[in-house]
């Protein structure tokens, strides 16, 4: 877990781990040529002691591991509100290159 992630799940008042279902996740046209990106990611998360919550989540994206429509990924999810997340990136499985 990164820095950045590390402090989020910090600041969390009930973390607990959890799936993130993807619904959608732009990838810009320079993905491919890209190291990481920012994005919107749409989805549902549900987790232990709660049911699916609809979220949108900005966050930087490693381009190969960039998820796809229908993928779970997993995450640490603020059980107390669970808008407030963070993607487990070295978790979620490499896909092939983009565009090749």
């Amino acid at each position: 877990m990164g820095l950045v992630s590390w402090w989020r799940v910090r600041r969390m008042t009930d973390p607990v781990r959890g799936q993130l279902t993807v619904r959608a996740c732009a990838q810009p046209d320079t993905a491919p040529d890209s190291l990481s990106y920012s994005a919107l990611i749409l989805g549902t998360v549900a987790g232990d002691g709660f049911g699916p919550v609809a979220v949108e989540h900005s966050t930087g994206v490693p381009a190969k591991r960039c998820p796809r429509s229908g993928q779970k990924v997993p995450v640490i999810v603020d059980r107390a509100d669970p808008r407030r997340l963070t993607i487990l990136w070295k978790e979620v499985p490499l896909r092939a290159r983009l565009g090749g």
